[in-house]
């Protein structure tokens, strides 16, 4: 769904209609649920992905505040290095088309990149200390899926959207 379509004007409209009537302790989960909506109508196959990138970043982040020092470094590692992991997968798997036969190219889930620097801001923020392990799976998800800017960025630094 493109952002200059008359139907993600309605989808926006519904979804900041239904938001500013419901209590500020659904609030968040309910953006979440939207932007899920969202991935899931311009590609359900990968609505999968962008949930694990979720959970994967929440568990290195978890990871950092759980252990100090070295152990912080190694989550950090681990977050960064899965990211670019992932990213340089879904970029370049169309190569090994030419390459391997058989192999059939995934598609590129939307805003992959945007998802996956935006996670690797966080756990840099967050092992630096510019801002707090977020302990809520719901509003890191949101923070990293939010379908207002995913597509079109720009890319918020986690200690001023977080909180």
């Amino acid at each position: 769904m493109s952002l200059q379509s008359i139907g993600f004007f309605g989808f926006l409209l519904i979804v900041a209609a239904v938001y500013l009537h419901l209590p500020q302790r659904w609030q968040s989960a309910f953006l979440l649920a939207a932007s899920w909506v969202f991935y899931a109508l311009a590609m359900p196959s990968m609505l999968g992905v962008t949930t694990a990138i979720a959970v994967f970043t929440y568990l290195c982040g978890r990871g950092l505040a759980w252990r100090g020092g070295a152990h912080k470094t190694a989550f950090l590692r681990l977050g960064v290095i899965g990211m670019l992991g992932i990213l340089a997968f879904f970029k370049y798997n169309g190569l090994l088309g030419g390459v391997l036969h058989g192999w059939r190219a995934a598609a590129m889930p939307l805003g992959i990149s945007f998802t996956s620097f935006a996670a690797i801001a966080y756990l840099i923020d967050a092992t630096r200390g510019d801002c707090e392990v977020e302990t809520s799976f719901i509003r890191l998800a949101l923070f990293l899926n939010f379908f207002a800017t995913v597509t079109q960025g720009p890319i918020c630094r986690a200690g001023a959207l977080l909180p």
